[in-house]
């Protein structure tokens, strides 16, 4: 017995961590203690600049592929000239594969939420902690004004280029922009598609899920564009409509409050679903197990 408790405390010793014990219970050295604090604020440096490289990615790739080819019927962004513009189904395209760029490749550091309202969904689920969401969301909101800022100074190379013509791929609503729906449609396609892409994201990132989430969030935000863009431009992303709309100015920023809106009470009621297990499976039989504890204490 007395080699086991030898055996025990140098096991123990080797770990790092303190052999003196109470009640059972072992405190860590100060020096593996600080070595995880470290470790901590390391890694969240680390996932903070993935997310800020994510934003950045998706706003610069998915922005840049309207501003730079601007669609032809858009609202604000009306070509300055004629020639060849991307096609909705190109700028879905651009959107979709960015992210499912992102997905394989800062994935497995940050997440690749790239997106506010995905945080927050994620935070209200119980994935993620308050100060994680709140860094994250720095890191998108300033990783999204980057990307947007890149693209509009790209297109200053352009003699025909101008921001009250063409904008900068701004969301909104009403007369003037897209097929002109009111403010109430454009809030209900925003708030449906936020959800079901949130869903979408939750749903294939939990537990037992395959190296094929990427895709299908990538699939799914690309369909999202297809039918989104004629009605707002589609956002589903209140940092990517942010970045837009600050650099556009004028009628873009005046509206930009309804891509806050829609996709944040999409990411809660989501992110409740979620953390309620609304969406999960019970296992029938770690319930049959539990089920014959309680009838053998009883």
């Amino acid at each position: 017995m007395e080699d086991k408790a030898v055996q025990d405390r140098e096991d123990t010793e080797l770990k790092g961590v303190s052999p003196a014990a109470t009640n059972g219970h072992v405190s860590e050295k100060p020096g593996k203690a600080k070595k995880k604090r470290g470790a901590v604020i390391r890694n969240r440096i680390v996932k903070t600049v993935a997310e800020f490289i994510g934003t950045w990615t998706l706003v610069f790739i998915g922005v840049g592929s309207v501003v730079i080819s601007p669609v032809v019927k858009f609202g604000f962004m009306q070509p300055a000239t004629e020639g060849d513009y991307a096609s909705n189904l190109s700028i879905a395209i651009c959107f979709g594969l960015a992210i499912v760029a992102m997905a394989y490749s800062i994935g497995n550091v940050s997440g690749a939420h790239v997106n506010p309202a995905v945080s927050a969904a994620v935070f209200l689920a119980g994935r993620m902690d308050l100060i994680d969401m709140l860094l994250y969301w720095l890191a998108q909101f300033s990783g999204a004004l980057f990307g947007a800022g890149c693209v509009y100074g790209i297109v200053q190379g352009d003699p025909d280029y101008s921001l009250a013509i063409v904008g900068m791929a701004s969301n909104g609503y009403g007369m003037g922009y897209g097929d002109g729906y009111v403010l109430g449609s454009c809030f209900a396609i925003e708030l449906l598609t936020s959800a079901l892409f949130y869903i979408v994201v939750l749903g294939s990132t939990g537990k037992g899920t395959t190296v094929n989430a990427g895709l299908a969030i990538g699939l799914t935000l690309t369909a999202i564009h297809i039918m989104t863009i004629p009605v707002t431009g589609c956002s589903v992303n209140p940092a990517r409509s942010f970045a837009s709309a600050v650099i556009a100015g004028g009628k873009a920023l005046q509206q930009v409050w309804l891509f806050f809106a829609a996709p944040f009470l999409a990411s809660i009621i989501v992110g409740l679903v979620y953390r309620f297990k609304l969406l999960e499976l019970i296992d029938e039989d770690e319930c049959s197990q539990e089920k014959e504890k309680i009838e053998k204490a009883v």
